[in-house]
């Protein structure tokens, strides 16, 4: 009888214990789901945030584009109806105009007072070239490539390069042996980098027709490249050169990257029809286009460009 009660007493305390530890590995379990079900959550939450900070980049970057967009057609209405007169210095004031919470930079420059990248003559390239870059043999080759790049014909001027110097360089392009269709074809000339682009952009053109500058007009980057000084306000004094034109306008507001529309427009003030002509309408946003180049995949690809 004594042995029957000493059994029960050990089924009795395994059953307690067995239970017990059932708790307990319930008890983990949930701690487990609840541990689970928060982490779910806060990743949840941290793609809700992300997703929301996404979107509201989105519709800034859509709000500054159309206020650039406004901007421009503001100074082009001001133009054509003699409210403004263009002027090569920028036109940015001290304090700038707020549209819709972003200040408006707006700039007006003749394409007059750019070089022609198709139209000017060899000496004045190289001068430009020259003055922008330090290393006189480095300018040389530069500025025979591009000379190279633009004509008609496969002879390869002393420092610069045709078909067959692109091919053992394995270029991922070719020279087209045509006028440039873009500022931005120069990235594809061989020993062209970002930061020397960056640098020519501003100065030169395809635009303009001339194979000089017009002086009177030109911005100050350029005359610093060719070696003139001058403290003199730069206006635009012919017809001519005031009817071609650069109109950027740069859109800034605190918090968010900015957004800059540069524009080239024909001013036509004797057709009514269509008062004006766009050119080029690219944007850009500052700091981003110092990174990084603006290659346009018109000539397609290494392949593509050697077949």
């Amino acid at each position: 009888m004594q042995y029957d009660l000493r059994i029960s007493d050990i089924q009795l305390s395994y059953l307690k214990h067995h239970r017990s530890t059932e708790k307990g590995v319930a008890l983990l379990s949930v701690l487990w789901v609840v541990t689970i079900l928060s982490l779910l959550a806060g990743s949840l939450v941290a793609s809700q945030r992300s997703s929301t900070d996404t979107t509201r980049q989105w519709i800034y970057q859509a709000q500054a584009r159309y206020a650039a967009e406004a901007a421009v057609h503001l100074t082009l209405y001001n133009l054509l109806s003699h409210q403004l007169q263009p002027g090569s210095e920028s036109t940015e004031e001290e304090e700038p105009p707020i549209y819709a919470g972003f200040k408006l930079y707006n700039t007006i420059f003749s394409e007059a007072g750019k070089a022609d990248i198709n139209k000017i003559s060899e000496p004045l390239l190289r001068k430009i070239i020259q003055g922008v870059l330090d290393d006189p043999q480095r300018a040389d080759a530069i500025s025979d490539s591009i000379l190279d790049w633009r004509d008609g014909d496969e002879l390869v001027r002393l420092n610069g390069a045709e078909r067959r110097d692109y091919l053992m360089a394995d270029h991922p392009f070719l020279p087209t042996n045509q006028p440039f269709k873009s500022v931005a074809e120069l990235q594809r000339v061989m020993g062209m980098t970002p930061p020397l682009y960056m640098q020519l952009k501003p100065l030169l053109t395809i635009y303009s027709g001339q194979n000089n500058v017009d002086m009177a007009a030109a911005r100050p980057e350029l005359l610093e490249a060719m070696g003139i000084t001058t403290n003199q306000s730069r206006r635009f004094f012919n017809a001519g050169s005031s009817r071609l034109l650069e109109i950027s306008s740069r859109v800034e507001t605190p918090g968010f990257s900015g957004i800059q529309l540069t524009s080239t427009i024909a001013l036509q003030p004797g057709n009514i029809r269509e008062p004006f002509r766009i050119l080029a309408w690219d944007y850009t946003v500052p700091g981003l286009t110092e990174m990084a180049a603006e290659l346009q995949p018109e000539q397609g690809s290494n392949n593509a460009s050697k077949q």
